[in-house]
């Protein structure tokens, strides 16, 4: 997997659900709760987590900002 990406499989499966995690928050009013379940995790707080690391704000945070725009 690494050669064909450049990524191991656990970082190439974040990177997937933080890209569809991050559609879903700004092209959507899904809640939270549903957009981590979407995109593969059981609760709330690991996507929370992924968001803040990957990206350096919270999902809300990142939401808001689409919506001003």
């Amino acid at each position: 997997m690494r050669h064909a990406t450049g990524m191991g499989t656990i970082d190439l499966i974040r990177s997937i659900r933080m890209h569809r995690a991050r559609s879903l928050l700004q092209n959507s009013r899904m809640s939270v709760e549903r957009v981590a379940a979407a995109v593969g995790y059981r609760d709330a707080t690991a996507l929370r987590r992924l968001v803040r690391k990957a990206a350096g704000v919270t999902p809300g945070r990142m939401r808001a900002t689409v919506e001003r725009d």
